[in-house]
């Protein structure tokens, strides 16, 4: 079977480049497109047709949910991925939301391969066993990261204020103590370095 064809539309290249590297890392995907704006993004899909694309909700040029409306109307058959880390709505359907998704991605490789990735997927997202946990304490941390190295990126952008992120990511201590512990004080360096730039 072929591999399944994705593109990213993430404007933060930190964050891009780990989706790419991670997607890179799995049989069955292939990375066919990156791009950092939505006009620049819905261009490229038109181009491209690609059967999944991981989008980012806030990017400039056109906003994710635009740009999924319009790529709907023009690729019907391409799936699309709305990504976003602090929207307290989208956080009470997520599970739904997630689950339709792995049903539609799985449905597109081999029974054999489905129904493994279906497992190890719902593995990570019930944390029920040690790596599950740990791989979703790299996943929250990837996160952090993306937004110490740009100076509180996203948590700028939104107004996402500090308590807001320690209690979203305080997870990954649960697995990892020395990880959290590194987080915490990348949080408060960047929310410190945030203070410092409105004063």
């Amino acid at each position: 079977m072929d591999a399944i064809r994705i593109m990213i539309v993430e404007d933060h290249p930190l964050f891009r480049e780990g989706l790419r590297r991670s997607l890179e890392l799995e049989e069955g995907f292939v990375v066919v497109g990156e791009a950092a704006d939505g006009k620049e993004a819905l261009e490229m899909a038109l181009g491209l047709k690609p059967d999944i694309m991981l989008v980012d909700i806030n990017i400039p040029g056109m906003n994710g949910l635009l740009l999924t409306r319009k790529v709907k109307e023009e690729l019907p058959d391409t799936g699309v991925i709305v990504l976003t880390a602090y929207d307290e709505v989208a956080r009470l359907t997520q599970r739904e939301r997630e689950q339709r998704a792995a049903e539609r991605i799985f449905a597109l490789l081999p029974p054999d391969q489905a129904q493994e990735f279906h497992q190890l997927w719902e593995e990570f997202a019930d944390r029920h066993t040690p790596e599950a946990r740990f791989a979703h304490a790299l996943d929250r941390l990837a996160g952090v990261l993306a937004n110490y190295c740009t100076g509180g990126g996203g948590w700028r952008e939104h107004c996402v204020p500090k308590e807001k992120v320690l209690e979203r990511n305080c997870v990954i201590g649960e697995s990892a103590p020395e990880l959290w512990a590194l987080a915490r004080q990348m949080i408060e360096e960047t929310f410190s370095e945030m203070e410092r730039d409105s004063e």
